[in-house]
């Protein structure tokens, strides 16, 4: 087989399962990817986490009690 139709052809495979791959998991990675730290203040009863898309009020075992989403 010719070398650069090997080429070719490796190149298109390669391409061709990333684009699927982009398809299958879409931009939820790059949600995952782009989360901000996490800021954590304990109070004697309760806790609250705040990042970059959601406020939560949670008990100190971790429970989440109320949460509240950021807009975009």
């Amino acid at each position: 087989m010719d070398q650069k139709r090997r080429k070719f052809l490796k190149i298109l495979l390669v391409g061709s399962g990333a684009l699927l791959a982009g398809k299958v998991f879409g931009f939820g990675i790059f949600n995952f990817l782009s989360r901000g730290p996490k800021v954590v203040r304990k109070f004697e009863n309760f806790q609250i986490a705040e990042d970059d898309k959601e406020l939560v009020i949670s008990n100190q075992k971790g429970k989440e009690i109320f949460i509240i989403e950021k807009g975009s």
